[in-house]
């Protein structure tokens, strides 16, 4: 879980930064921010794409939708297979 917390934490800075037009100078030492409101808006997005998706998944997932389709494509697949080995030997 705390790995987890670290790598979203990451990512969510690195958005920021690469999106808030970061300028850094080391004589003297100074860091500034172009646009540190297009940055928040763009980690804001990012978090809502998160959510809505991972909201799809679930729903997806808690109402077996997506079970059932691989359940069955499983047995469909297990059953073409032992008649496919049936014929096989018979021939």
């Amino acid at each position: 879980m705390l790995k987890i917390s670290l790598l979203i934490i990451g990512m969510i800075s690195l958005i920021f930064i690469l999106t808030s037009g970061i300028s850094i100078q080391f004589k003297p030492f100074h860091i500034s921010l172009a646009y540190p409101y297009f940055g928040t808006g763009m980690v804001l997005i990012a978090i809502g794409f998160a959510l809505c998706f991972g909201s799809a998944y679930y729903h997806g997932i808690s109402n077996h939708e997506y079970k059932d389709g691989f359940n069955k494509g499983f047995n469909a697949g297990i059953e073409y297979m032992i008649d496919l080995t049936k014929n096989k030997r018979g021939d």
